[in-house]
């Protein structure tokens, strides 16, 4: 029973994808992902019919595989620099196996057969997803803005000689790390502090 709702996730991830690439976005893509999830939860985890629950399953699977690849190319495309953006991917995916260690201290045996404070943790978690997000999508719409009127230095390309014409986003710290100004350790500062980049 396990491979319906895996199948159904593949179609949504690709389909996220698709259109992330096609209509160049990427917040929505991430917030259309965690309402899926932020449906699917409470139909999985309280409603009385096994059926419907199984239902939500499809919902939780679709949102929560389709933002790993989703929430990775927001980072990525947010993110100048070859050398900080592979640092950046490898970190957010280091930071992702926090969620295997947070499932076994949220889902604990003696909150069996409901696990609701597992489940309302993953609600928190989706909800918060998305007010960052839309935080971050205002954040880079106000500052592109700003490009435009040419209120905002541009931010060049390490590997070519020339400027974008509109500047990335920035994280909202640049910690001087090891050999460089390296833009991000925390999973939430890996979408960073935007200047422009794709909302």
């Amino acid at each position: 029973m396990s491979r319906p709702p895996y199948a159904f996730a593949a179609i949504v991830v690709y389909a996220t994808g698709w259109a992330g690439d096609k209509y160049r976005i990427r917040g929505p893509v991430v917030i259309f992902n965690a309402l899926l999830c932020l449906i699917g939860l409470p139909i999985m985890g309280f409603h009385s019919n096994p059926a419907v629950r199984y239902l939500g399953v499809f919902f939780v699977t679709a949102g929560a595989s389709a933002n790993v690849p989703a929430s990775m190319a927001y980072q990525a495309n947010n993110i100048r620099g070859q050398w900080k953006r592979a640092f950046s991917s490898a970190t957010y995916v280091s930071f992702g196996g926090i969620g295997g260690i947070m499932g076994t201290l949220v889902f604990r045996s003696e909150d069996a057969p409901g696990y609701k404070p597992g489940l309302y943790t993953c609600i928190a978690c989706a909800g918060a997803t998305i007010l960052i997000v839309l935080a971050l999508m205002a954040e880079c719409y106000r500052l592109n803005k700003k490009a435009d009127r040419g209120e905002v230095e541009l931010e060049c390309d390490e590997v070519s000689s020339g400027c974008r014409l509109r500047v990335e986003c920035k994280t909202w710290t640049q910690a001087n790390v090891v050999a460089g100004h390296l833009r991000a350790w925390f999973p939430l500062y890996l979408l960073g502090r935007c200047q422009g980049g794709l909302a």
